[in-house]
């Protein structure tokens, strides 16, 4: 079984806007979707008709509006907790995205640890999106039973000391992590630098130059698949999910990350987490 967590979820308000400062900008175009990245990822390994159950904390009439969002699309369990789950705004534009994340809330050990107590040694648990106290992380990691978790934190720092199954940072997490820029060729390098700290599996999205996974087997490089790019939203948590869903599934390394790949492609080319078909099509031409 797999579970994810979403310490932070949130409402995805997403505007085609091309942002101007100080003025008035209007949007063409409207988006509300479920926020969160471990969210992101229970939607997308539901598409791939991989069974999962998402536990995340809702707060206040936002919240309501987030369990609504989610009813009859993926397994839930909802922690009501205080105050209110956060609204993103992003304004998608020809010059890029510009995001305002609301700070959100943070739930209590106690509201949480029986359903984490339900996480079986074998299963997987995913632990994804940002964290208002990463003390919260400390208490996880203490009474789950499963050594299979993959994690896909902002501060990467947290998820190393645990030494994850699998670990998934962005270029820029990773950048961020070891305090300098980094490029395309020297990924490897430090993905491995990463796994020598006790990552057993590393795999970095680049967005458009890529990804690369690494193992004590294998070091493996995928380009981006071409296409337009409607909303990179949700493409590194779809890119997440294919690992997962090979992982259960069993499937060779070198497919896996192929798998990965065309998760987080078909994501970034539509409106949403992409569907099984978008993901398939594909699947076909990534070369490793």
């Amino acid at each position: 079984m797999v579970y994810t967590f979403t310490a932070n979820p949130s409402i995805d308000y997403i505007m085609e806007t091309n942002v101007k400062p100080n003025a008035l900008n209007r949007s063409q175009k409207d988006l509300i979707y479920p926020g969160g990245k471990g969210i992101n990822v229970s939607l997308m390994l539901t598409n791939l008709g991989c069974e999962n159950t998402a536990i995340f904390p809702v707060a206040g009439i936002t919240g309501k509006v987030l369990e609504d969002l989610l009813k009859n699309k993926i397994n839930t369990i909802c922690v009501q907790t205080q105050g209110f789950t956060r609204v993103n705004i992003k304004a998608v534009g020809s010059g890029g995205i510009t995001e305002i994340n609301g700070r959100g809330v943070c739930p209590k050990m106690e509201d949480i640890e029986k359903h984490l107590k339900k996480i079986a040694d074998d299963d997987i648990l995913v632990i994804s999106g940002s964290f208002v106290g990463y003390s919260l992380l400390e208490e996880i990691t203490k009474i789950v039973a499963t050594k299979k978790i993959v994690f896909d934190i902002p501060d990467i720092a947290h998820a190393i000391k645990h030494s994850p199954f699998v670990i998934k940072p962005n270029l820029a997490e990773l950048e961020a992590y070891f305090g300098n820029e980094i490029t395309v060729d020297e990924v490897s390098k430090y993905a491995e630098r990463i796994r020598n700290m006790g990552c057993r599996n590393v795999l970095i999205s680049m967005g458009a130059d890529g990804a690369y996974f690494c193992n004590k087997n294998y070091s493996l490089y995928v380009p981006a698949y071409d296409g337009v790019t409607v909303n990179s939203v949700g493409a590194g948590d779809s890119m997440t999910a294919g690992l997962v869903f090979s992982i259960v599934n069993g499937i060779p390394v070198e497919n896996a990350v192929r798998l990965a790949a065309a998760c987080g492609g078909a994501t970034a080319f539509c409106d949403g987490i992409a569907e099984k078909a978008d993901v398939e099509r594909l699947y076909g031409p990534i070369v490793v």
